[in-house]
């Protein structure tokens, strides 16, 4: 969906559009909702005389098919291209993408995304990368300190996503344990939105916060981006207690979500 989001921003920004998808139906969705937009047979297509390449898939094994496959974007990109990596992934690939990118002089820029309509707000970017090859890109996803914060280096877009990710989840597992222990006391949920809003505890996820709120495929994706960040964390010896915990809280919610009869 958030690829859908940011194809239709490019869209907006460039005039034209490019795009490549392997599953038929979502090119034909991209044939009917954007104008001029051209359809990408095959990757080689999709890189072919562009001057920027944004990816959005939905893991690391997907990013290391699209770059670095045998028809992989790696081998398809002109000299001097930016291949922009959306998606929440290991800040490790994205290194070992970018050092293998160098060797043909394309380069990586890492531009995670958060929000988007799935979360009822306007996409924010978090922005790793070559400063020059980042301003090539500023005009096509936003304003600096407004859609767009400046990370760092590559690989920092990437980390600074993890780290948002366990932000959040922690804020899950916050306000979950904390509807609850309301609930002792009689206090409804729609209450303990309003004291979240107007109090020290506010977050987008209290002030909306309902039993059902996280199903799939949301908690699905939530769950694979802590398994990214605990992995991460254990390789350099940082002990993520309360992610874990958060991690635990998501998949009961999954769970439970499961458990519920489907409607039609």
């Amino acid at each position: 969906m958030q690829g859908a989001q940011i194809a239709r921003q490019y869209a907006e920004r460039n005039g034209s559009l490019r795009v490549h998808d392997r599953r038929p139906e979502a090119m034909a969705a991209f044939a009917s909702d954007l104008a001029d937009v051209v359809l990408a047979e095959t990757l080689a297509d999709l890189a072919d005389g562009r001057e920027a390449i944004g990816i959005c898939v939905m893991n690391d094994e997907q990013l290391e098919a699209v770059l670095l496959g045998a028809d992989g974007l790696l081998g398809e990109a002109d000299p001097g291209a930016v291949l922009v990596i959306h998606s929440t992934v290991s800040p490790a690939l994205v290194l070992r993408i970018a050092e293998q990118a160098a060797q043909t002089s394309v380069r990586i820029v890492d531009a995670p995304v958060s929000g988007g309509s799935v979360a009822g707000q306007a996409m924010s970017f978090m922005v790793g990368g070559d400063p020059e090859a980042v301003r090539l890109l500023l005009p096509l996803l936003g304003e600096v300190d407004v859609d767009v914060t400046l990370t760092g280096g590559t690989g920092t877009g990437a980390g600074a996503k993890l780290a948002h990710q366990a932000i959040l989840c922690g804020n899950v597992l916050a306000a979950r344990e904390g509807m609850a222990l309301a609930s002792l006391f009689g206090v409804s949920e729609a209450v303990m939105r309003q004291v979240a809003r107007l109090g020290t505890a506010r977050s987008a996820v209290a002030q909306n916060w309902t039993a059902d709120l996280l199903g799939p495929p949301t908690t699905s994706l939530l769950l694979k981006d802590l398994d990214l960040c605990l992995r991460a964390a254990s390789s350099a010896g940082l002990d993520l207690a309360g992610t874990r915990a958060a991690e635990t809280a998501i998949r009961e919610m999954q769970e439970a979500a499961d458990r519920r009869p489907r409607t039609e």
